[in-house]
C-alpha cells in the first residue's frame, strides 16, 4: 500500500467513526461491482429499464440493434483488412 492509500483508508475510517455515512441516500443498497462499463450508458439504462418493466425484450430495442450492427460492421471491416486482396494462387487459366 502506498502512503496515499493509507491516508485515504484512515480518513474513511474517521468519517465512519464520526457517522458521516449514516444518513446517506440509498444506504444499504448493494452496489453492482460487476457491471460492464464497456457498454455505453444509454444502452445500460435501456437494458435496466427493460428488465424492470418487463415490457419488451432488450433485443427488440432499436438502440441495441444499432450497436449490434456497428459491432458487425467493425468486425467485417477488420476481417476484410486482414484478407488478402488477391488469392496467392493464380487461377489455372492464367498459367497458359
Amino acid at each position: 500500500m502506498s502512503i496515499l492509500d493509507v491516508i485515504a483508508e484512515r480518513r474513511i475510517q474517521q468519517a465512519i467513526d464520526r457517522g458521516e455515512f449514516d444518513r446517506l441516500p440509498f444506504r444499504g443498497i448493494p452496489i453492482d461491482i460487476h457491471e460492464d462499463f464497456s457498454i455505453p450508458i444509454t444502452l445500460r439504462l435501456l437494458m435496466a429499464r427493460a428488465k424492470s418493466t418487463l415490457q419488451s425484450a432488450p433485443e427488440d430495442s432499436p438502440l441495441i440493434r444499432h450497436w449490434a450492427i456497428r459491432r458487425y460492421q467493425q468486425r467485417s471491416a477488420v476481417s476484410a483488412w486482414r484478407r488478402p486482396s488477391r488469392s496467392p494462387h493464380p487461377p489455372d487459366d492464367a498459367l497458359f
